[in-house]
């Protein structure tokens, strides 16, 4: 920095996003991160982009019709950075003094994940309502799950080319192709598993028969608390066309606490299956689980019907398909 100005020199290959931010340089402390004063996000995309304003947070960017709309997003979502970023000071202030105890770090870590849920809600529905630009191939990107595909495949048609990096296009583009074999109306992938007794078990074999298909592990403590609201809907539905698989993603030294877990929470009637491989089963990337509890609700005939349902919904979906 020289006579209180700086600059960046460098050149990028298309427009890029980019964080421009102030740190706290006066706390040293290995435990908390350098923390953010102030910060703004633009694009790089055009040769010369001004940015006015007393603090870069709510500095003003004059550029292109790209970052006109990242800035419109940057003032709406305003609410949502700046309640997370009072809850991290908080959260950091308490590690730097050595005060934080076991329960506030537990709290934090659950407001961080609604943080990330009520972002993703945001930035979604930003996505729809906005003009379509690069940031809309860039939320696609982040965003696209076998939940939305079918939306967001008709969206990302009609984003205008010149907006279109070549291999955000190729990776978006695999992306909706694996996704879509999962999407709602999609048959669901056939795989073969062994159950609690070593038995060859296929999905195939199931066909003419509505199933719930559950991937849990016994040290999920989320898909335990689901299993005695399955077991209520299993005791009304299991003479009515109706079955569960269960798929573990146990690993092999787990099989006792896997088995030990069926028996505590009496679902020895459903069938269940698993390789044993943990994460590493390929069940878990074919059917893109990416955490747990996770559930795909299949008809008749193997078409996809539901995606994680849970309680009223689920049971109101099969008293669709009983009828």
């Amino acid at each position: 920095m020289e006579d209180g100005k700086f600059k960046f020199v460098g050149t990028v290959d298309r427009p890029t996003l980019v964080t421009l931010g102030f740190f706290d340089t006066t706390i040293n402390n290995s435990l908390a991160p350098p923390r953010l004063l102030s910060f703004r996000q633009l694009y790089l995309s055009t040769s010369r982009i001004s940015i006015k304003g007393g603090t870069l947070n709510n500095a003003i960017i004059e550029a292109d019709k790209l970052n006109s709309i990242y800035s419109k997003y940057w003032f709406e979502s305003d609410s949502l950075r700046t309640l997370a970023a009072q809850r991290d000071k908080e959260y950091f202030d308490k590690i730097v003094k050595g005060i934080l105890t076991d329960d506030e770090a537990l709290e934090h870590q659950e407001q961080f994940q609604n943080f990330i849920k009520k972002h993703e809600a945001f930035d979604i529905n930003f996505l729809e309502n906005n003009d379509l630009t690069q940031f809309s191939d860039d939320l696609i990107d982040r965003y696209l799950n076998q939940y939305n595909v079918i939306k967001f495949k008709k969206l990302y048609e009609i984003i205008p080319d010149n907006s279109i990096d070549t291999d955000q296009d190729s990776r978006i583009k695999s992306k909706i192709s694996r996704f879509e074999k999962l999407a709602y109306g999609a048959i669901a992938p056939n795989f073969t598993l062994l159950d609690t007794l070593g038995r060859e078990v296929s999905l195939e074999q199931f066909r003419g028969k509505i199933i719930l298909l559950e991937f849990w592990a016994s040290w999920c403590i989320p898909c335990r608390k689901e299993n005695p609201i399955y077991l209520d809907i299993y005791k009304k539905y299991k003479g009515k066309n109706f079955e569960i698989l269960a798929i573990s993603f146990n690993k092999d030294n787990e099989k006792a606490e896997w088995l030990k877990a069926i028996r505590d929470d009496k679902t020895q009637e459903w069938v269940h299956l698993s390789d044993l491989k943990g994460y590493q089963s390929p069940i878990y990337k074919l059917y893109e689980i990416g955490g747990l509890p996770h559930s795909y609700l299949l008809d008749a005939n193997g078409v996809i019907v539901g995606h994680n349902l849970k309680g009223k919904d689920l049971e109101d979906k099969l008293m669709l398909l009983q009828n």
